[in-house]
């Protein structure tokens, strides 16, 4: 029974599809009547009149809609298309049907949508469509001698419905002297075409919507003054890349501006203010006015420093350094506040379990990221593990301290801005040029000069890259750096007897923080591991808790897997804090002889 009932509901669909089908195609209303008038003016543009009538009580529709090919390729040259315009139309119905006009010329055919959506036309209506047409005219044709002007009114169209009672007059400044009519799906059925009266007349008393209809009228060569066909490169990329004269002038001058600009550009950014006249590093005497002018502080000599520049931290001079402050930086911070005896640092059973002890030392004479660090991590308690710094709750204790970090080169005058936020204006402007250089791209590629766009794309290059370097330093970061690398080279370069020991000061330890900064820990720890070697230095390890007396090297190392850790524990923070806000928070939404002519056309109903 299920079966039955199912065959049965199966055999009913069918026939109501089979019935419902061809009401539901797309079959146009047929159209009675027809009549076009071409009247052709001396500059060569086409008034037409097309007046119609659409049986739509044979097929319902809301009504007419027409097409027209604006481009077509030329027989003789494919690589350029002929262009044609289609403009002014004007619609009215002497039987009162809706005339609402709907333009879309996206493509490379005109459409013309004439009609309601909400209104469904039931019996005949009579339509009559007014415009121009431009670009048809052949002065001077080299096989005729004329001036030609070959139209194909309609191509095959077996989506619409057969026309009936079609008739078609072309009228110029001058008489007709040569007429021809063409149907059939290649153009190469001849129909019949009058000339009287100076004019053309073309009568077809049917024309399937398997063939197509084009006319031919021929003036005394000279009838349209000016009159011109306009043709175009097709658009490939090729021709795109070789625009001609006018496209490779235009594109050349933007190009050169585009380089000459993008190179100052980088030029421009890639200096810093820096002191003239002065030993780099050097900073004039207070209240004395010292030249100041660009250079590229990364091509200065510097003399070696034996110690770091006075006052400034290791996070600071590793921000200062590259204009980012990162988990280094932050990580070198803490170690150096072991260092100076604010917090201890005490290693776990494997290279990832580190906790951090306050010691209760004032840290009032600390600076502020500093300070804001340590009350970030301990929260009023002594002991902080990693494990417990991996909780959500610590997910802004890195991205604060390196907010902090920028705010502290803005502070001390280090740089013009601060070195975070110091390119976003330009990466926003490279992006702009970008978007106008694919945009002007896409604009003129039918016109095959798609070329030009480039340049804003050369110049968009150039300006994020400029914004990579947007970060400029003031002449006192300038001095500050030149200290800091000398100190570096220091660090680089020095051999075990070499080293410069200060009375009361653990020389090691003091400037580990640094020598990870500039990523030359390993060398500094091998340095000393000689030292103790020979008998010549013993490290405090103060800071360090640990059950038994370590050596430089694995001071080391231990730095190494600290500062992956910690970073590990902000990252892991900040991961976790992020899913939760993401799992609790709300979604939101926002919401175109025979053979064809020009022009080629079609008139359906919708």
């Amino acid at each position: 029974m299920i079966r039955r009932a199912l065959l049965a509901a199966l055999v009913a669909a069918i026939t109501v599809l089979g019935v419902a089908l061809p009401a539901y195609a797309n079959t146009s209303a047929p159209i009675t009547r027809y009549d076009i008038d071409v009247t052709l003016r001396d500059d060569g543009v086409a008034e037409i009149v097309m007046e119609f009538t659409m049986d739509f009580g044979a097929v319902s529709g809301r009504g007419p809609i027409l097409e027209f090919a604006t481009k077509q390729y030329d027989g003789q040259d494919p690589d350029y298309w002929y262009n044609f315009d289609y403009s002014r139309p004007q619609v009215s119905s002497p039987s009162g049907a809706r005339t609402n006009l709907s333009v879309d010329s996206s493509t490379d055919v005109v459409t013309w949508q004439i009609g309601h959506e909400d209104i469904v036309n039931r019996s005949a209506e009579d339509y009559r469509l007014e415009f121009t047409l431009d670009g048809i005219v052949a002065p001077d044709h080299p096989e005729s001698g004329l001036d030609e002007f070959n139209w194909t009114i309609f191509r095959p169209n077996p989506d619409a419905s057969n026309m009936t009672d079609v008739r078609v007059t072309i009228s110029g400044p001058a008489a007709v002297e040569g007429a021809a009519c063409f149907t059939g799906r290649e153009y190469d059925v001849p129909c019949d075409a009058q000339v009287a009266g100076g004019e053309l007349t073309a009568e077809l008393a049917q024309l399937p919507n398997s063939d197509g209809l084009q006319v031919f009228a021929g003036f005394p060569a000279g009838t349209f003054v000016g009159a011109e066909q306009v043709r175009t490169r097709v658009p490939t990329l090729a021709s795109n890349l070789t625009p001609g004269p006018v496209g490779y002038g235009v594109a050349g001058v933007l190009g050169a501006a585009a380089i000459v600009g993008s190179g100052l550009l980088v030029r421009r950014h890639k200096r810093d203010l820096v002191y003239l006249g002065l030993t780099p590093g050097v900073t004039p005497p207070k209240g004395e006015k010292t030249r100041v002018g660009l250079k590229d502080t990364s091509k200065i000599p510097v003399a070696v420093q034996f110690q770091p520049p006075k006052g400034a931290t290791p996070g600071e001079i590793g921000t200062l350094i590259d204009a980012t402050a990162d988990g280094v930086d932050v990580s070198a911070t803490l170690v150096d506040l072991a260092v100076r005896g604010y917090i201890q640092i005490e290693p776990g059973k494997n290279a990832k379990n580190f906790t951090l002890h306050g010691t209760g030392k004032d840290i009032s004479r600390l600076q502020p990221f500093e300070r804001n660090l340590l009350g970030s991590i301990f929260r009023g308690d002594r002991r902080r593990s990693m494990r417990q710094l991996r909780d959500e709750k610590y997910h802004d204790v890195m991205s604060t301290a390196r907010k902090d970090l920028y705010r502290a080169m803005v502070d001390r005058h280090w740089f013009t801005k601060n070195p975070r936020n110091a390119g976003i204006g330009m990466f926003i402007g490279a992006a702009g040029l970008a978007v106008l250089g694919v945009m002007l791209m896409v604009a003129l590629w039918n016109q095959s000069l798609a070329l030009v766009g480039v340049p804003f794309l050369i110049l968009a290059v150039g300006l994020g890259i400029s914004a990579t370097n947007a970060s400029q330093r003031t002449p006192q970061g300038s001095a500050m750096l030149a200290q800091a690398r000398g100190f570096e080279l220091y660090l680089r370069t020095a051999e075990a007897d070499q080293i410069k020991f200060e009375e009361g000061i653990d020389v090691f330890s003091r400037y580990l923080p640094y020598a990870m900064i500039f990523g030359v820990a390993d060398r500094w720890a091998k340095i000393f591991s000689q030292l103790e070697a020979a008998g010549q230095y013993r490290t405090d390890t103060s800071w360090w808790l640990a059950d038994m007396y370590v050596t430089p090297f694995y001071f080391s190392t231990m730095m190494s897997s600290f500062s992956s850790s910690f970073t590990g524990a902000m990252s892991t923070s900040a991961s976790s804090y992020a899913a939760s806000q993401a799992s609790s928070g709300s979604s939101g939404g926002s919401g175109f002889s025979g053979g064809g002519g020009f022009g080629g056309g079609s008139v359906g109903s919708w």
